[in-house]
């Protein structure tokens, strides 16, 4: 589909907010390039040129998500993590050792208020 050039950020940010638009209507196991292709108005090539691959594609949302979702929680276990599913697993890490101590200091068994 011809059109204007845009920025590389900016056709990045595109590209993701159909990948988001696409995930939520239908979910992340049937989401395809082609459709988040078609949801931004781009051609498929160029959402590969981008990404190269829907596990690719599909990282990028994830990590834009953590780093959009965690600032305030985040620790330098986080911060040191290369990959998407790793910032996922220390996130969780981090949160599981939160909550064991929330609890532990409510006295009763019940978690605290973060």
């Amino acid at each position: 589909m011809p059109g204007k050039k845009a920025a590389k950020d900016s056709r990045r940010a595109q590209i993701l907010r159909a990948g988001y638009a696409v995930a939520g209507r239908i979910g992340l196991s049937q989401l395809t390039v082609r459709l988040v292709a078609a949801k931004a108005r781009l051609s498929t090539g160029l959402v590969l040129f981008y990404f190269k691959t829907k596990q690719r594609l599909l990282s990028a949302l994830l990590s834009d998500m953590l780093k959009a979702r965690t600032p305030t929680r985040s620790t330098p276990a986080i911060a040191r993590s290369e990959s998407s599913v790793a910032r996922l697993i220390a996130l969780i890490r981090s949160e599981m050792k939160r909550t064991v101590v929330s609890v532990g200091a409510s006295g009763d068994g019940r978690r605290s208020a973060p």
